[in-house]
């Protein structure tokens, strides 16, 4: 009986020493590459595949987009700030009935004349009149929901104005709809 364990172990090496290559020199699924293809292929012989790695892929349309966006942005950007460098100083005159124009449909349904007017009072007392103010920044940008228009989105801008009475912190939000805008709101922030 001893004997035919023996030859049962010897059997068995070969199996044990094939299972150990594997499990100590099997390369792992991060090295592993894989070429799929959706064409049906006939086996002609041995071919040559030089394997890539997914970072050496190149995409070109990818650059071309980011640069027509990035274009884009900044042709956004000045725009805005067109509109903010007319809007802003008609603002910081204080009068309704001029500013009113300039606002988006929706900021003028969510408040009454009423409001608005106690609004521009009480800035028109504390700032007085507007001396100048630095370049706009656009600091966010957000689409709004289909509901509200194809291409409608609104974009942040934040600058510091200097006022009669000293300095003040703004942050507009335009409301940009097919290339037009109007003020969605604006805070302005005074230091005391």
């Amino acid at each position: 009986m001893n004997r035919n364990k023996h030859q049962l172990l010897w059997l068995m090496l070969p199996a044990v020493l094939v299972v150990l290559y594997f499990a100590i020199f099997q390369p792992g699924a991060e090295s592993s590459r894989t070429v799929t293809t959706e064409e049906n292929i006939v086996d002609t012989g041995p071919a040559q595949v030089e394997e890539t790695d997914s970072a050496d892929i190149v995409n070109n349309e990818e650059p071309q987009q980011e640069a027509i966006s990035a274009n884009q942005q900044e042709q956004e950007v000045a725009e805005d700030r067109e509109f903010i460098n007319y809007a802003f100083p008609v603002l910081s005159k204080w009068n309704l009935q001029e500013v009113k124009p300039l606002l988006a449909e929706v900021t003028i349904a969510a408040s009454s004349d009423e409001e608005l007017n106690e609004v521009m009072s009480v800035l028109e007392d504390r700032l007085g009149d507007l001396k100048y103010f630095e370049t706009p920044e656009l600091v966010a940008t957000a689409n709004i929901e289909p509901d509200q228009g194809e291409d409608s989105k609104l974009q942040q801008y934040q600058f510091i104005a200097y006022y009669e009475t000293g300095e003040a912190e703004i942050d507009l939000v335009l409301h940009r709809q097919r290339e037009n805008n109007s003020l969605y709101s604006f805070n302005i922030h005074v230091a005391n």
